[in-house]
């Protein structure tokens, strides 16, 4: 029986009803998980982070804080995303920080009556799990997946690790539905324009990672039909022209490209990338970010990563391996023939998880994986052209995944690419992110080939339930690390002191000198021999550009350096020669406070002191503050001298 239905998801989508119930299906799936914290848009605190050691905890505090910055600045601007107030020269957007422009854009024209701390993240964790139900539905009833097995297949995929590990740290990125949208279009028999267009545009508002996968998805998609039909027809041409056009002028208007071409590319290609092992390893145990195991009863062991796979985490979840292996013998046990060629392949995963000293158990259940998607390619996908898309974007995806430093457990192997390609991959660098197409289509294919091959009703749905429960009990301890991300805390603020209010209301800009990505105040390190530690640099505590973007945002004061999605590394250096000159030269504007990170450029400042100016440290952070000797109500014995 054929898995595929002639019903096209263009005439599913008109019918609301069954939308309506795999979307309340996602709403029981995150009051389970989330159990709504962080929904309350007044709750802005669990957005910030304690320092807990994890690289990535900070990435909700960017979100949050580019988007009070953002609504902030000027209404009308152009691009509409651009953020007058935030960034070196002429600013950033609210696309560069990662501040949800989907959401962010609209809201400031919808929020002009209220200068409240307002953050609309949690609400859209809750969105998302509704429209990961939805269009896993939706994908799931057009493939012709039984009604007796539809809903806890659906809630299976809307609580899958790879998903749900990105809440609360990448919550943008969080938006999978976004992909499995794109499945479901590329599934369809017929080529869709509209829905195309419109999906491009909202993933590309959402995330670029997820418009740059929305588009790959597309060109699959439109080039497996070509391949298949051996044609070019002009409605493929015109769906590839018109989507990419209308995503790239959206990444424009959310203000991707503010900061130059020059910020586009970035080293680090191969760094952020997938381990092979990923969809069968619990833990992403990188030392730059904690992640949790998500196999409770560790039916699956820990496989070592690279330093910065925690990208690349795409960790199937224990049910749905269970699920995998149980299509693949239901497969295998039709035939001896089969049944010779699964113990084959398990033989062969064991000798090779030997040879890479991987644990055996995680070795055959990817084997497993593999023959599952290989069956399902050619024997469940019922036309060429939806087989050719399959095949091109599991290859794509997998590629762009693990990149030319292919990475199987702890060893590694460099694949020759020309350096031309490699250097252009820098635009996406991150790209062990794109395992999750993988991740989808793993699932979808495990699904489908029990529909296939276990032909009792009722002993489908007992296995896939089965799986469910074992795929949720399982996952609890990293289901229970998600949740607590969005709650509510109390954290004490870094800058206590009462001089901060009248300098709120007497500067309309911070400088940090010299400005960098991620600023921080650090002393020296050991590659720069030539620089004597600061003394005065060991008393400061927090993130500095958390705290003081907080502290300007709020105020609508403009800050020159920030945590952003892409560096403007040029801007920095033009405007680090700038402020090298003024401090040298003393030439302090009137409306700037100066906060250094610079241990060279302080010692100058501290010894040109102006008679008009606060030199010192405020909260343990070493500012000079230009004639705010000529404030008499403002509390200056709260500066620390400085000698």
């Amino acid at each position: 029986m054929r898995v595929f239905s002639r019903l096209t998801s263009q005439d599913f989508w008109r019918k609301p009803r069954p939308s309506v119930g795999f979307g309340a299906l996602g709403f029981l799936a995150y009051a389970h998980v989330i159990r709504f914290s962080g929904l309350w848009p007044g709750d802005v605190d669990w957005t910030f982070r304690a320092g807990d050691g994890d690289v990535a905890a900070l990435d909700s505090t960017a979100n949050y804080l580019g988007w009070e910055f953002y609504r902030r600045s000027p209404a009308w601007v152009w691009p509409i995303g651009k953020t007058v107030l935030l960034g070196p020269e002429s600013g950033s957007s609210v696309g560069l920080t990662d501040s949800l422009p989907l959401l962010g854009i609209p809201l400031k024209f919808l929020l002009w009556w209220t200068e409240e701390p307002v953050q609309y993240l949690g609400i859209w964790v809750l969105l998302c799990f509704i429209l990961q139900a939805v269009f896993a539905g939706r994908l799931l009833h057009a493939l012709r997946v039984p009604t007796s097995i539809l809903l806890p297949s659906v809630v299976l995929m809307t609580v899958l690790p790879t998903y749900l590990s990105r809440i609360g740290i990448h919550t943008p990125l969080s938006g999978h539905w976004v992909v499995l949208a794109a499945l479901d279009l590329s599934f369809s028999n017929t080529l869709q324009l509209r829905k195309w267009i419109l999906l491009s545009v909202c993933a590309m508002a959402i995330q670029p990672y997820l418009g740059v996968m929305a588009l790959l998805l597309c060109y699959c998609r439109v080039i497996g039909g070509w391949i298949a039909d051996q044609r070019v027809g002009r409605s493929g041409i015109v769906i590839l022209t018109t989507t990419t056009l209308c995503s790239g002028f959206t990444a424009f208007q959310v203000g991707l490209f503010s900061f130059g071409r020059s910020a586009l590319s970035t080293a680090g290609v191969g760094d952020f990338s997938a381990n092979v092992m990923t969809l069968v390893d619990p833990v992403s145990d990188s030392p730059f970010a904690f992640t949790p195991s998500w196999s409770k009863f560790v039916l699956l062991p820990d496989v070592v990563d690279g330093p910065y796979q925690y990208e690349g985490f795409g960790f199937l979840g224990t049910g749905v391996i269970l699920l995998a292996f149980i299509s693949i013998s239901s497969w295998s046990l039709q035939s001896r023939h089969r049944v010779m060629t699964f113990g084959a392949v398990s033989v062969a995963a064991a000798l090779l998880s030997a040879l890479m000293n991987v644990p055996v158990v995680s070795m055959v259940a990817l084997g497993v994986i593999v023959m599952v998607v290989v069956v399902w390619l050619r024997n469940v996908v019922p036309t060429n052209a939806q087989r050719m898309f399959a095949i091109l974007a599991l290859v794509t995806a997998l590629i762009l995944s693990v990149t030319n430093r292919v990475t199987l457990g702890a060893n590694s192997f460099e694949l020759f690419i020309p350096s031309p390609m490699v250097d252009s991959l820098g635009v996406i660098r991150v790209t062990g992110r794109f395992i999750c197409i993988v991740a989808f289509i793993v699932v979808i294919a495990s699904i489908t080939m029990v529909t296939r091959y276990v032909s009792a009703p009722k002993l489908r749905l007992v296995l896939v339930v089965m799986c469910l429960v074992v795929q949720l009990l399982d996952s609890s301890y990293g289901v229970e690390r998600q949740r607590k991300l969005l709650e509510s805390r109390s954290i004490e603020p870094t800058l206590k002191s009462t001089l901060w209010k009248h300098i709120g209301n007497r500067y309309r800009s911070i400088a940090i000198v010299l400005p960098g990505p991620v600023p921080q105040i650090r002393n020296p390190s050991a590659s720069e021999p030539d620089l004597i530690p600061n003394e005065d640099f060991w008393f400061a505590e927090g993130v500095l550009w958390a705290d003081l973007g907080e502290f300007a945002a709020y105020r609508g004061i403009g800050l020159n350096a920030f945590y952003f999605g892409r560096d403007p590394l040029a801007a920095y250096e033009r405007e680090a020669i700038e402020l090298t000159d003024v401090v040298q030269n003393s030439g302090y504007a009137d409306d700037t406070l100066y906060v250094f990170i610079d241990s060279r450029l302080w010692d100058v400042a501290k010894s040109q002191k102006r008679d008009g100016d606060v030199v010192g440290l405020l909260d343990g952070i070493p500012i000079v503050a230009p004639n705010l000797r000529s404030c008499t109500q403002c509390p200056l014995g709260e500066v620390t001298p400085v000698s």
